[in-house]
């Protein structure tokens, strides 16, 4: 039990600095937004050149995939608009 305890205690400390890292990170961005919009791609393209290489793998994957469900979204939405059925299936004539 006393085991247990300590395990939580220390995920919650480190879920605590994480939160907090990523608090600090988000404001940085905020900072750097509404001061000058056009650093905001220097800001980026800076934090991109100082992450891992398998974080940037990561980045990338998840904007891909991010941008095919994207894809499949609107045209969900335009089969919908346009009187086709959820399912793909032509209305009969």
């Amino acid at each position: 039990m006393l085991l247990g305890s300590a395990l939580f205690i220390t995920a919650a400390l480190k879920l605590t600095a994480e939160r907090f890292f990523v608090a600090q990170i988000w404001k940085n961005f905020e900072s750097v937004a509404t001061s000058d919009v056009m650093g905001l791609p220097k800001f980026i393209a800076s934090a991109l050149n100082s992450a891992e290489p398998t974080l940037l793998m990561f980045i990338s994957a998840a904007g891909i995939t991010g941008f095919v469900l994207a894809v499949k979204l609107l045209r969900s939405i335009r089969s919908i608009l346009a009187g086709q059925a959820a399912l793909g299936y032509q209305k009969l004539n």
